[in-house]
């Protein structure tokens, strides 16, 4: 039994480490950025009064893009206002935005403080040529609320148990984000998320034939099942553990992969000729629901008391 919870929690770890990078920057790539050239989106540099103006910042810190042409080294701020831009709407309320960056700022600590530069991937961060794309006209205005909720939050980090963690989050829940009893992941908590069941993105149907359905499978080398099977299996908060077709059995998150689902909870359906994925919700479900976290910054709610919402047994510090 207690193999089997170990093998459970390598999972949940590594879908919150997997699905943090790709939830949101998948759906700002697909709305936002796919009109743009990839010589526009990818090149380029910082605006240099930009970075002279940050560099002056009180707060330590920096942390190493890896880009394809190389690694460029920024101040931590800097990398805050980025990563807070390639991973919330720029239309949020402030305090919604600043929770964010709280999260940001927690996972540094959590994982690039007092250690070698923490390096990340660059599509986890948008430079100020790419802010401006996303947000066009709306860009200056965007840019000092960004600036703002970073400046506001100068220093402050989560802790549980004493030490800073990586708290996951994502965009939008299927009416509760999931918890999991652990003593692994003593922040983690399920929170009912009701509002988020009223989101335009909040449901979605994929329809295809069942020909396309079984050829996207055994482009990833499965067989169409000889009995028919196929069978879907999920959690106690409904987000997919595993799917099985036939006698192949897929983890969720896989087979989300395959099928470029926009989140972890998902039905299958057979109806004549066709197969009809629906879909509920955007993102893993772990963590900071930042369409909730949005609304209760809209009925007056600050980030602290959206972050303490989110996640449980945390004290939360200003470091400098």
């Amino acid at each position: 039994m207690k193999q089997k919870n170990d093998i459970y929690m390598k999972k949940i770890k590594r879908t919150i480490r997997k699905e943090k990078r790709k939830d949101f920057s998948m759906v700002l790539f697909c709305i936002f950025l796919l009109p743009y050239t990839c010589a526009l989106l990818f090149g380029g540099t910082e605006s240099t009064n930009r970075l002279q103006r940050i560099s002056k910042a009180d707060e330590n810190g920096y942390v190493v893009l890896d880009k394809a042409y190389g690694k460029q080294k920024i101040s931590l701020q800097e990398y805050l206002i980025g990563a807070a831009a390639a991973s919330i709407p720029g239309d949020y309320e402030t305090e919604t935005i600043k929770a964010q960056v709280v999260i940001l700022r927690t996972d540094y600590y959590a994982n690039g403080e007092k250690k070698e530069d923490l390096e990340i991937s660059g599509e986890q961060y948008l430079n100020w040529q790419k802010r401006e794309i996303l947000w066009g006209t709306n860009a200056k205005e965007y840019e000092e609320k960004f600036v703002k909720a970073v400046e506001e939050t100068e220093g402050i980090v989560m802790y549980c148990e004493g030490s800073p963690f990586s708290p996951p989050y994502f965009r939008l829940s299927n009416g509760n984000t999931r918890g999991e009893k652990s003593t692994k992941f003593p922040w983690l908590i399920s929170v009912s998320c009701q509002d988020d069941k009223v989101a335009t993105e909040y449901y979605r149907e994929n329809r295809m034939s069942k020909m396309t359905f079984f050829s996207i499978l055994e482009n990833e080398g499965i067989q169409y099942p000889e009995n028919g099977k196929i069978a879907v299996y999920s959690d106690d908060y409904e987000y997919v553990k595993q799917v099985e077709i036939g006698s192949t059995k897929i983890e969720g998150e896989t087979f989300r992969e395959y099928f470029h689902l926009p989140s972890l909870c998902f039905s299958l359906k057979e109806e004549q000729d066709e197969i009809i994925i629906a879909n509920r919700g955007i993102g893993h479900g772990f963590g900071f629901c930042q369409y909730s976290g949005n609304e209760m910054a809209k009925q007056g709610e600050d980030f602290l008391s959206i972050l303490r919402f989110f996640f449980q047994n945390i004290d939360i510090q200003k470091t400098v």
